[in-house]
Order: C-alpha cells, then structure tokens, then sequence
C-alpha cells in the first residue's frame, strides 16, 4: 500500500496504480462534471492527477485525482477527507499466476474483474478448469453448473467482496 502523510502528497507518480473506496464518497465526470457515485470496495485505476479552479464562495485551486471508471475519467478531489474516505494499493503481483473465474450476475463486469486479475497477477479465465483456483461468484451456496464443477474439482468459491479482502489482506502483507 502506498503510504503518504495527507492529501497533498499524491502526485502523478500515483499514476497506473489503484485507489480503494473506503467509503461512500463523489467524483466528478471530465467533461461533463456529472456527479458520480463511488461504493464501499471499489477499486479504481489511477491515470493522473490535475488541477482545476472551483468557485464555491471564492475561486480557489483545487488538486484532482483522476481515476478510470466504465471506461470514464473522473476526478476526485483532493482535500483534508481524501485519506478517510480512500486507500491507494500499489499493484503488487499478490496473486502470483493464480488462475481465477467469475460467474453469475456480479457488481462489476467481467472486463472489470479482468483488469483487477492481471494487474496483480492473476490469470482471468472464463471457464473452470483443474487449474483454476478461485471462483468468484455472488452467491457460495449457487448450484450452477460451473458452482458444482468447482467444487468437484477442490476450487475455492469466494463472493466478490471476499476477493477483494482477499487482494487487500495480501497486497498488505
């Protein structure tokens, strides 16, 4: 985990690493200033930071990150709550070749789960095989039919949120 003292000392060189939502929070969308909502665990992709002027009761310079989401740049601001409300991880190759599957109705989609896998590691694979050691699916309990083929086959089943505990216990450690 990148380890900074406040706000102020996120630069660029956050660049290509990950921020962790610890907290409801709101960014802006580039472009468009749409509000954007962030959920509890998720898990964005650094790609700079900038600078924009914000009137609120006077014009003042404000520090942005900009992180990607669904394929959008949206900025977050940099203020006195940023190390509250947010974790920055340094993809770390914590998954080291594990060989991981998804299935089912998730909260983010599989291109999502794709990225998160690679940058720490991971192979993402889209079907259940011998090799794989993880399914990540919504519910443990599920009798699908790739559910049961994990399970003959001594695959752990995680639920997503136990994934991602799983990829910040380890990037941590």
């Amino acid at each position: 985990m990148a380890m900074f003292k406040s706000y102020k000392d996120v630069t660029d060189g956050f660049a290509g690493k990950l921020v962790l939502c610890r907290s409801a929070n709101y960014g802006t969308c580039t472009g468009t200033r749409k509000m954007i909502e962030f959920k509890p665990g998720e898990l964005l992709f650094i790609i700079g930071e900038t600078s924009e002027k914000i009137q609120s009761y006077h014009i003042t310079e404000t520090k942005l990150l900009k992180v990607l989401r669904d394929n959008l740049s949206v900025n977050i601001i940099l203020d006195q709550s940023f190390t509250n409300n947010w974790v920055i991880l340094e993809p770390e190759n914590v998954l080291q070749g594990d060989k991981i599957c998804f299935t089912g109705a998730l909260s983010y989609t599989r291109e999502y789960y794709n990225r998160v896998v690679e940058i720490f590691g991971g192979v993402f694979q889209t079907t259940v095989s011998a090799a794989t050691k993880y399914l990540v699916m919504q519910d443990k309990s599920s009798k699908t039919t790739k559910a049961e083929k994990a399970r003959a086959q001594g695959v752990t089943l995680l639920n997503e949120q136990e994934f991602l505990n799983m990829i910040r216990t380890r990037n941590n450690a």
